[in-house]
């Protein structure tokens, strides 16, 4: 196996140990939201072994967790309660405008990375303009990220401030 064919092969390999991790977390008495989760991850493995190179559009996955008893799931649902809260337990997933999948290659990654920056960064863009218009407007006294809630967004936009 070449560097690149063993690098990919890890990418797939880690990504498949925290589907398992998450899994193993999950155990034998999952909440809802759990079994929805499981439900969506068991599919996008199946894909991944059987179907490697496609990503999962969100509509597949909902005509599968219809097909598994979970019924008039939203896509916002699917998103926020299944994809969403899969990654903030660690599972990688990777995404593009075509859909979901886990990871098999770098190239996955990078799309997941690539989808992500094109709306971060906009939005955080946007976030600066509207805090600098509000800032101008009010002479410095009102800053819209002036709140203790906000204060992961004052430290990444400060450290994206050129000095």
């Amino acid at each position: 196996m070449d560097d690149s064919a063993l690098a990919d092969h890890r990418v797939h390999q880690q990504a498949l140990k925290q589907a398992d991790k998450f899994q193993s977390k999950v155990g034998k008495h999952p909440d809802e939201d759990e079994r929805l989760q499981i439900c969506i991850l068991d599919y996008l493995r199946f894909r991944s072994d059987f179907v490697a190179d496609e990503y999962v559009s969100t509509d597949d996955i909902a005509k599968h967790l219809a097909d598994q008893g979970f019924q008039g799931l939203s896509d916002q649902k699917i998103r926020s309660s299944g994809i969403a809260k899969l990654r903030d337990a660690e599972v990688i997933i990777a995404s593009a405008p075509k859909g979901y999948k886990i990871p098999r290659t770098r190239a996955d990654i990078n799309d997941f990375l690539g989808l992500a920056s094109s709306q971060i960064l906009p939005l955080l863009d946007r976030i600066k303009k509207a805090r600098d218009v509000y800032r101008l407007s009010s002479m410095g006294n009102y800053d819209i990220l002036g709140a203790d809630e906000y204060v992961q967004i004052r430290k990444l936009l400060q450290s994206l401030d050129p000095l």
